[in-house]
Formats: structure tokens, sequence, C-alpha cells
């Protein structure tokens, strides 16, 4: 009777413990969005800028050598400033278009530089006149603010081509602007003889021993950071606007890829130009009245950066990490901005009534914004939906009416403008949030059906952005939890313990 006894009292323990494994955990969440207001916001101002753009920087590379500190120049910015995400979103990923971008806060359709206009034969365009910043802190201050132009390559034709192995080109999107910069740095600065100093500590590719000739007037980001620091001084008692474009990382990025050793080195050695310019601002004693850029005119993913515009490819071309100086440019919900919206957030700083230009800066597809002035009114899009179980190797599409077994994993596709405030995924009265999201992917890890109940189940998912703005995706499907681990060996468990009984009996 006792055998027998403890024979049943095993089977029950082992059932309870099932029956324990299986309790329902229930969990909610209050979902409370904040509306921007911008009524109170007062707009920085600042009286000198200076914008530093890295050819071909990667938004992937820039983010891992600052967190690592490799790019310890920049990485001091952060110390009163913050990383803007910024798109590219009217034009391909090339330079000649983001720079015009940047240059006026326009698109293509109509700044009219669709391509890179230094290539042999090509048409040599030029941003229309008046559109530049320089251009139009100069008509709204006149020689109160002094203009500077520090730039990778040849801008003028006055460049001596003799000891310079290549064809005859240069860049013209400045051509119009180029009398209202004060000071220009460029490839015809230097005499390009093969016995100038000056000229070989300055050639990015160096002087060619055995041709006796230059490979290309394109400059170092040593020698640019020097005669962009050299100008600081010289107008630290006036107002100024200093634009400064290296391009080693684009070199480098084509050549041997952005993962590459020498890709690192060329963005140290930006970070290093970027040194010699804080230091001269910092010795002025006017880095706290100076806003400070340090970006790039597009990505690059592997040896290229051959793309369209956000979002259609790859956030590694256009989607661009820059590093903002003073944190009072940040926009309330860190949301990211447009190439667009950089220029009339640099004349809106600087003291330049934005209602008075043309075209107007209204935030459509071809203008820009300030930063402090971006919302968004868009819904975001759940594009397609993924799901994958323990026993899954790979995410297969959600769709209605499949069984799910087990713990599983979901995945959703989207577009979405801003960062998002919620993302959360209900099944029955459980509410989970997302492990992760962006404005492309939100993830939920390791959901567990024992937690939200099984059998038929609705699953809904539910975006909210900053603004308000609302996705919501419904599917049902049957849910079934995994079998137990002593449910699954009970039967093995009694048979094992009745023969042991009935051994002991005999």
């Amino acid at each position: 009777m006792k055998r027998k006894l403890l024979v049943y009292t095993l089977i029950i323990t082992l059932i309870s413990s099932f029956v324990g494994f299986n309790q329902l955990v229930e969990g909610s969440l209050e979902i409370e969005v904040q509306q921007k207001n911008l009524a109170d916001f007062q707009i920085p101002q600042f009286d000198n800028t200076v914008i530093i753009t890295w050819d071909g920087a990667s938004s992937k590379y820039m983010d891992k050598y600052l967190d690592d500190g490799s790019l310890v120049n920049t990485l001091e910015l952060l110390e009163t400033g913050y990383r803007q995400k910024i798109r590219i979103t009217s034009h391909k990923t090339s330079t000649d278009p983001g720079l015009c971008t940047i240059e006026s806060g326009y698109g293509p359709e109509i700044h009219g530089i669709t391509y890179n206009m230094w290539g042999e034969g090509t048409i040599k365009l030029s941003i229309p006149d008046n559109l530049t910043i320089s251009e139009r802190l100069k008509d709204t201050f006149g020689d109160e603010v002094k203009t500077g132009l520090v730039f990778a390559w040849g801008l003028t034709d006055n460049i001596n081509w003799t000891y310079i192995n290549q064809a005859e080109t240069r860049g013209s999107i400045y051509d119009n602007s180029m009398s209202e910069i004060d000071y220009l740095i460029a490839s015809a600065n230097l005499s390009w003889q093969p016995d100038d100093p000056e000229s070989r500590a300055a050639a990015y590719h160096g002087f060619d021993e055995g041709l006796g000739m230059y490979k290309s007037p394109v400059l170092t980001s040593d020698y640019l950071g020097q005669k962009a620091a050299e100008w600081i001084p010289t107008v630290k008692n006036d107002r100024f606007y200093l634009r400064v474009h290296l391009t080693q990382p684009d070199q480098e990025g084509h050549g041997y890829g952005d993962s590459s050793s020498e890709y690192k080195a060329a963005l140290k050695e930006c970070d290093d130009a970027v040194g010699l310019i804080l230091d001269e601002l910092e010795d002025a004693n006017i880095l706290d009245k100076t806003l400070v850029m340090v970006g790039t005119d597009h990505g690059m993913y592997g040896t290229g950066h051959n793309a369209g515009p956000w979002p259609d490819v790859a956030d590694d071309l256009n989607e661009l990490v820059y590093v903002i100086s003073h944190d009072s440019m940040r926009h309330e919900e860190s949301i990211a901005v447009s190439q667009q919206d950089i220029a009339p957030t640099v004349l809106a700083a600087m003291g330049v009534d934005l209602s008075l230009l043309t075209p107007a800066y209204i935030d459509d597809a071809d203008t820009g914004i300030p930063f402090w002035e971006k919302t968004d009114s868009t819904d975001p899009s759940i594009k397609i939906v993924f799901y994958k179980t323990d026993k899954m190797d790979n995410f297969d599409i959600l769709s209605n009416d499949i069984e799910i077994k087990g713990n599983f994993d979901i995945k959703l596709d989207i577009k979405e403008w801003s960062p998002l405030r919620t993302a959360t995924l209900q099944i029955s009265d459980n509410t989970i949030n997302a492990d992760f999201n962006s404005s492309r992917r939100v993830d939920w890890f390791d959901v567990n059906p024992k937690d939200s109940g099984t059998g038929v189940q609705s699953l809904i998912f539910t975006l909210i952005d900053p603004f308000g703005n609302e996705a919501t995706e419904e599917f049902s499907l049957t849910l079934k939890a995994p079998s137990a681990f002593w449910i699954s060996i009970l039967p093995i468990l009694v048979i094992s313990t009745v023969i042991t009984l009935k051994r002991k009996k005999r």
C-alpha cells in the first residue's frame, strides 16, 4: 500500500510541476505620447560657423571610431554637443550633389547639380547665384561676416598642370559664389613644381619620381587642416563662416574598402585636421561662440557609394553621422533631419531671416528647414513581418492562420522618419515592448506563448512615433506552448518507477 501511495504521489507531483510551468504572466504598458511644442523654444545663435565634411565617411565607421575613442578630436565636440543623424533624401549619393545640397539647403530640382562636375568632358555647372550660405551671409551682413573655403582639389582653371599626370579637370560647383569667398585654399594655391617642398607635402597622391610628375592635384587633410587653422586668428575679432572639405576617406574607401586599416587611417587624419581647427578656436577663446559641424557628403559601403536617396538602399550610404558642437541645436525628439536642412539651420543660427529668402525653405522634397522646426506627420509603415521559432533555421513571412509552436522571434521591416516612441506586440492581455527598434526594423526576441495564452490568438503590432503618428498590423494564428521537460519525460518516470517497485516486490 505504501509503495502504491509513493507512485501516486510521484505522479501528482510531476503533473503539478507541469501545471505550475504554465501559469500565465500578464503585463501591461501605458503609452504616453508627448507632442512637440516649439512655442518656448529659443533659437540658438552663434557668431561663427565651421562646417567640416569628410568625403565618403561611413556612418557605421564614424560611430565605431567615435565609440572606441579613435577620433579623439571630434570626440571632444561631444562634451558640449551631440551626434545628429542626417539623411540624403533628394539626390544620388555622390559628392557634388551632396555638397551643393549642404551649401544651399536645396535638392537638385533647385540647385541643378545631379552628378559630379569634375569629370573629363562633363558640362561644368555651378550652384545658381545667391543660393549658398556664403552668399546669403554676405547679402545679409556684408563684410561684417568673413567667409572661407578650404577644399581638397581644384576649383579654378589656373592650376599648373605641367607636372600633374592627370587630365586637366576641376570642380565647378562654386563658380558663381567664388566672388563672395574671402579666403580660398584649393589646388591652385600651390605651384606644383617638382622642387617645391609645400607642393610635395600637400600632394595626397605624392610625387612620382619615375614619372617626374604628381599623380593628381588632390590635397591632404593635414595640409588643409593647417590652412584652415591659419585663417582663424586673422578673423577672430570678426564674425566668420568657414567651410572645409577633406577627401581622404573617399580616396581610401574606393581603393581599400571601408573596413580597411587605410580607411580608418584616413578618418583619423581628418580627425587630426579637426583638432588643428579646434585648437585655434580655443586659443582665440571663441569656441563657445562658434557652431562646429563635422560630417560628410555621402556614406561608403565596401568600396563604393552608388545609390539613391533614403530609404531605397542601405543606411551606410544615405544615413550620415554628424557631430554637432552644441546641444542647443538638438531637436527635442532627436529625430533625423535631411541634408537640405543644414543650410537653413546655419543661416538661422547666424541671424539670417529665412522668411526673406527665395526659394522658401518649407521642408518639402527639395527644400530644408532648421533642425528644431523639423516635424513628422506621416504614419509609420509596416512593410513586412517575419517570424522564426527555435526549430527554424531562417525567418519566414508571418501570415494569418499559421501555427507557431514554442518560443519565437519577430522581425518587422518598417519605414519611419522619427525614432519610435513605442513599439509593442499585444497577445491576449499581454503587451510586450520591442527589444530593438530603428527607422527600418523592429524586433522581439524569444516571445513565449505561455506568457500570453495558447490556442487561436490575435497578434497586434503597434508603432507610435514621437508625434503621435501610429501604425497597427494584426494577425490571427494558433500558438502552442512547447512540451515542458517534466511532462515530456513523465511516462518514462512512471514506467521506471512501476518496474522498480515490481522488482522490489518480487
